[in-house]
């Protein structure tokens, strides 16, 4: 129109048997100006952090986090200090394993590529975790998520797992082994694939830890953010493992 302001719709696929299809990545894209914003599933601005469609280890180029890299990680250096036996992740993608995200990385009918992780939690160690996630490869170079008003991604599986942030201002103010209480919240898998979302004002520190204890919250920490975990935690319930299939996550309301 003459504010040079128009929409592109996506190409919506058909739920098939072809797994190269991805049913629920397909977004809309608003030009305002010469800006490109992205629409996300209610209709406000969004961003994708992935979809995994590239089947490598790093978001891809037009998405929130530029340049950042997937992996695994579990508690196998804190236990072996300590000694016993640690919780851990399968496929190993851990730097102490395959240290290669592609090897979590699945076809699924109607989702394309999508990631699919074990993790293998201990009840013996409270102190035992797993988990994946992504960071920035630049360390001085952090996302502002003051305007954000969800995550929102595509899972299924079993377990309770927590969704969290990592953020400057922990990493900044605490000691290594004082930094699990980044902010997110808790969900728990179905069998059945479907939509999570997670607002941002629900968004806590783990509980018990010293960010919980100090009272840290989102809105002191969410102008800079490096990364996303999504992490197995046995912290004295009966879960001996998770199962977890993930595609698909956006950042709603976040304008790039």
């Amino acid at each position: 129109d003459s504010d040079n302001n128009y929409s592109v719709k996506p190409v919506t696929h058909e739920l098939s048997s072809d797994k190269s299809l991805d049913l629920f990545s397909a977004t809309y894209f608003e030009i305002v100006g010469r800006e490109r914003k992205e629409i996300g599933e209610d209709g406000g601005y969004a961003i994708l952090l992935d979809n995994f469609n590239d089947n490598n280890d790093e978001s891809q180029p037009y998405t929130a986090f530029n340049k950042v890299h997937w992996y695994g990680y579990d508690s196998r250096a804190d236990i072996n200090n300590l000694g016993g036996e640690y919780s851990s992740i399968t496929p190993d993608i851990t730097e102490n394993g395959s240290n290669d995200f592609r090897d979590a990385l699945i076809k699924e009918s109607g989702m394309g590529s999508v990631v699919h992780v074990t993790f293998n939690l201990l009840y013996e160690n409270l102190n035992n975790y797993a988990g994946i996630g992504c960071t920035k490869d630049d360390n001085s170079d952090y996302l502002d998520l003051t305007t954000l008003k969800s995550i929102s991604f595509y899972a299924k599986g079993s377990g309770t797992l927590m969704l969290r942030l990592k953020s400057k201002y922990i990493r900044s103010n605490y000691e290594v082994d004082q930094r699990w209480g980044y902010h997110g919240n808790y969900f728990t898998l179905t069998d059945s694939w479907k939509r999570y979302e997670i607002l941002s004002n629900d968004f806590i520190s783990e509980n018990g830890s010293p960010q919980d204890i100090d009272n840290i919250t989102w809105d002191m920490v969410k102008d800079s953010i490096y990364g996303v975990e999504i992490q197995g935690i046995n912290r004295g319930n009966e879960l001996d493992s998770a199962n977890l299939y993930l595609d698909n996550i956006m950042f709603n309301g976040y304008e790039k």
